[in-house]
């Protein structure tokens, strides 16, 4: 996942056809007045909405 701000790295899960877990592997913040939100390792569940 590359935006103008990070280029994070995940590993996604599709747990069924409408919900997945993402597990950030690496973010690096591109633009200096951003961080990443989370720490490396931390999974979070998220909805498929497409």
């Amino acid at each position: 996942m590359i935006n103008d701000n990070i280029d994070a790295v995940t590993d996604v899960i599709f747990t069924s056809a409408t919900t997945l877990t993402l597990t950030q592997k690496s973010c690096r913040p591109i633009n200096p007045n951003y961080v990443c939100s989370l720490p490396n390792g931390v999974a979070f569940a998220a909805t498929k909405i497409w």
